[in-house]
């Protein structure tokens, strides 16, 4: 079981296929629109049992908004893309509340002073992480208690996913409850207070950020952070220290990790080009962690 709080980000993560977003879209029954697609269980939000055939998912998702993975902003100015929905559903009475609507939102989604000039310009127009702050300012609009993320940032330069990250980070303060999808370690030591590991379908381990990535309880979080099963460890000639624990938890990148070289050389049998595991270092860059994986000469 897991349990999501007010104020807090928690992040999923695991391999790729091991259920993370389909996880995702159980909390505001996506899958239910999926043929064949059964989802058991209890999902209780404000103690009550959503996971019934009789729940009204209109109503629902009107309090748990979703930003995908790619931006998806309406062929519309990018005004009407914050109004739309509370149109929709009648919350908006005369334009000094939607002028108030749309200001808001796009302040708490950082994109304010890059946009306040042109409101009227299609949502195309903009770049991607602009887009995708854009959808992130759509979702709030309709003042949601809980908003899920599923890879907001994969498709995004480092600085448009910084900016996303502040954003996400900043709403916490707002009482928000916020659940994060994501491939990327860093980020989700960055941003995010709990964690969760999925393997192969199962929720494996859940903690504090800080636990689970610097004292793992399970062997198979352990092996997913380092990068490789213990069992195709390399010898221990190759890496001096490649059985020391984690020492950071913000980051893995002061663990040992391995990377996937691929020679010029090409098999003649298959004429495919040959792959091997090559060893590589990197040292933490959190200041106030001391350990610096090395290798032997």
């Amino acid at each position: 079981s897991l349990e999501f709080r007010a104020g807090e980000v928690t992040a999923l993560i695991g391999p790729s296929g091991c259920g993370k977003s389909t996880f995702l879209r159980c909390l505001n029954l996506m899958n239910r629109e999926i043929p064949r697609c059964k989802v058991g269980g209890e999902i209780f939000y404000h103690d009550h049992n959503i996971n019934t055939k009789t729940e009204n998912l209109f109503e629902l998702r009107k309090s748990i908004g979703m930003v995908f993975q790619q931006p998806t902003p309406f062929r519309k100015s990018i005004r009407e893309n914050i109004l739309f929905a509370p149109k929709k559903h009648g919350r908006l009475h005369g334009k000094d509340e939607e002028d108030e609507l749309v200001e808001t939102s796009l302040r708490q989604a950082a994109l304010w002073d890059e946009v306040k000039d042109k409101l009227k310009q299609s949502a195309h127009a903009l770049s991607g992480g602009q887009q995708q702050r854009l959808c992130i300012a759509r979702t709030l609009a309709m003042k949601p208690d809980v908003v899920l993320y599923d890879e907001p940032c994969s498709a995004l330069d480092p600085i448009s996913t910084y900016t996303i990250e502040e954003t996400i980070r900043s709403l916490c303060d707002t009482g928000l409850c916020q659940i994060i999808v994501t491939h990327n370690m860093e980020q989700a030591g960055r941003v995010s207070d709990r964690t969760a590991f999925f393997y192969v379908g199962d929720m494996v381990e859940t903690g504090t950020t800080q636990q689970i990535f610097s004292a793992p309880k399970d062997q198979r979080l352990a092996d997913y952070l380092t990068g490789f099963p213990r069992t195709a460890r390399p010898p221990s000639s190759d890496l001096r220290d490649a059985e020391s624990p984690r020492c950071c938890a913000r980051s893995i990148a002061c663990a040992t990790s391995w990377r996937r070289s691929r020679p010029r050389e090409r098999s003649n049998s298959t004429g495919r080009t040959s792959s091997r595991w090559t060893p590589t270092r990197s040292a933490c860059t959190w200041a106030w962690c001391s350990s610096t994986p090395t290798r032997s000469p």
